[in-house]
């Protein structure tokens, strides 16, 4: 069953020429150092698993940003790398305990960066499951390895609640979908939650300086 996120290729061809232009981030969050300038662009975020399949659809699109989602290996990371070596890859993990901190490590040396996100155990559906995971696990994730590469944070985050995941887990950044949908606009973002969204987390970074 397709996500009610799914682009077409035609459509995500459109939408990216709408988001080519660079995007600045200022310095919402700490950065470690190396890795990753400029993040981020334009992501594809794809469950495919063949590495030819996501070059292709990568390069069709023009992306600048492949997020992983699927069982990829740390080698498919490597051959992607091969035959893109200028594209950033992020790699989504299920934190359903903390034995995923062996499968972050593994990741360590080929990704630009980590995705915690939450996985339903009932529907074995991974990411835009409007449901929260264990928020000290993502925590100590961070604090292992948020040195080496930015580690981000999703899984049910809305606005009432990510100042405190922001809180709790120091993630280099936050990654939200169904927390800021309107229920009644079939899946498309609402600007009344992304506003009071981005201000929370954002109320994050004052009270660092």
């Amino acid at each position: 069953k397709r996500s009610p996120s799914f682009r077409k290729r035609d459509q995500q061809e459109c939408l990216n020429q709408l988001l080519s232009s660079p995007i600045d981030n200022g310095d919402a969050f700490p950065k470690p150092p190396g890795r990753i300038e400029g993040f981020c662009e334009c992501v594809l975020v794809t469950h495919l698993i063949d590495v030819q399949k996501i070059v292709n659809l990568a390069c069709t699109i023009g992306v600048t940003t492949i997020q992983l989602v699927g069982k990829n290996t740390p080698e498919d990371v490597r051959d992607i790398k091969d035959i893109l070596p200028n594209i950033e890859i992020i790699k989504s993990i299920p934190v359903t305990g903390h034995s995923c901190m062996d499968q972050v490590k593994k990741y360590m040396d080929v990704v630009d960066a980590i995705e915690l996100d939450t996985i339903d155990i009932a529907t074995n559906k991974f990411g835009g499951t409007g449901k929260t995971h264990d928020w000290t696990i993502s925590q100590k994730i961070v604090q292992e390895y948020g040195y080496k590469v930015p580690i981000i944070l999703a899984g049910g985050l809305d606005p009432n609640n990510v100042k405190k995941a922001i809180q709790t887990v120091k993630p280099f950044g936050v990654d939200v979908s169904s927390g800021i949908k309107d229920e009644d606009s079939r899946n498309i973002q609402s600007g009344k939650l992304v506003a009071p969204f981005i201000s929370k987390a954002k109320e994050c970074k004052c009270e660092r300086t």
